[in-house]
Parts: C-alpha cells; sequence; structure tokens
C-alpha cells in the first residue's frame, strides 16, 4: 500500500499526469478474475497503481528472472507479484498452472499485458493466450482495464514527455463460465473489441479536451 501511494504522488506531483479512473466499482468483488491491458509503455505501471489495492488481491505476473534483478525484483516482491519461469514451454505451463492455483484459493486478480509487448500505435496488437487460457481453465471472469492513448503527452521516440490526462476504464467483467478452449479464439476476439472501442473513445475524449 505504501509502495501504492508513493508511485500516485510522485504521478501527481512530480510527473504532472491526470489519471481519471471510471468504474472501479468493478475490482471490489472479493471473487478472483483476470484483468487484462493494453501495453503501451513503462508507464503502465503508473495507471495500475492508480486503482489501489483492494484486500491485496491485485498481484502483477513478471518473469521469474526479474525476481533477482536487485532492487527491481525487490520492488516487484514488496507489490505482491507472481513470478512465472519462461524458460521453456514445460516450466511455463507448469508455472502458469501453479500461478493460477494460487489465484483461485486466494482469489487473486492477476493483471496482464494482453499484446505481450509494448506498442504506441492506434490499434492494439493482436492478444497472447495466456491470459485467457488462465480464466478458461479456471472459470473466472476476464476484466478489462483500458488506459487511453499516451500519444499526446508521451512519445520516446522523439523524448516528449510533458503533462498529460489518462483516462483508465475498468469494463463490465466478461464471464468465463462453461466456456472451454474451444471457445478460447472468440473470448479474445471478444474482448480485444471491447478494448479497442474504449481505447477510441477515451482517447477522442482526451484530445478533444486539450
Amino acid at each position: 500500500r505504501l509502495f501504492s501511494i508513493g508511485v500516485q504522488l510522485t504521478n501527481k506531483y512530480l510527473i504532472g499526469t491526470k489519471y481519471i479512473v471510471r468504474n472501479q466499482k468493478y475490482l471490489e468483488d472479493d471473487k478472483a478474475c483476470v484483468i487484462v491491458s493494453n501495453h503501451q509503455s513503462s508507464l503502465d505501471g503508473n495507471f495500475m497503481v492508480q486503482l489501489g489495492n483492494y484486500k491485496g488481491s491485485i498481484v502483477i505476473l513478471k518473469k521469474s528472472l526479474l525476481y533477482f534483478s536487485g532492487l527491481l525484483g525487490l520492488a516487484f516482491y514488496c507489490s505482491g507479484s507472481i513470478f512465472v519461469d519462461r524458460g521453456n514451454p514445460e516450466t511455463a505451463k507448469k508455472s502458469l498452472n501453479s500461478a493460477r492455483e494460487e489465484v483461485v484459493r486466494k482469489k487473486l486478480k492477476p493483471q496482464f499485458y494482453a499484446e505481450g509487448t509494448r506498442h504506441m500505435g492506434k490499434e492494439m496488437l493482436p492478444f497472447k493466450k495466456g491470459a485467457f487460457v488462465m480464466a478458461i481453465q479456471a472459470q473466472i471472469p476476464i476484466l478489462p482495464v483500458v488506459a487511453s492513448s499516451y500519444r499526446h503527452f508521451y512519445d520516446k521516440k522523439k523524448k516528449v514527455f510533458k503533462q498529460g490526462t489518462v483516462i483508465v476504464t475498468c469494463l463490465p467483467p466478461i464471464p468465463t463460465t462453461g466456456l472451454t478452449m474451444s471457445d478460447l479464439n472468440d473470448l479474445i476476439d471478444r474482448v480485444w473489441k471491447q478494448m479497442q472501442e474504449t481505447i477510441d473513445n477515451t482517447t477522442e475524449e482526451v484530445e478533444n479536451s486539450l
């Protein structure tokens, strides 16, 4: 909690980024779910911190290698991250299975950047399957959390970073009860479309207010 407060104060008073969080109520349910977010840059961790951490339930899945990365690894550990070994397909599968069991048992909300890599384009990249496989296998909902584009205040290539506004929207949970792996691609497509529509609408809203 202290870590989250520190990041929020840094954003507000030093960086100057304003975050508007909508529909935060969807995170308040005391049940497990899988949070799926878009991935624009290293700034993404800041908008996740704005959501707070209900009863310590929101956790981030990180590569196990980061556990040994000094102060950064310590910061991830203190923030409640779950470390997943992606060294090879077999160990990755076992690691994710273990993480899934922990999520269900402790009623956690693991957060995935569904694109799998940072991307600042107008459209999101195709989603990786990991988050959706976990949700279907555990029969827990997908909860999309979407940030509007940073493009009006941040451009790494042009070295632009100024004050700006980000609208963070929590969308209604998408149930997976009764779904099987045969429904995987349809689920991914449905979530992608909902998230992209939200990005388009909130980005337009922010840019029209400038």
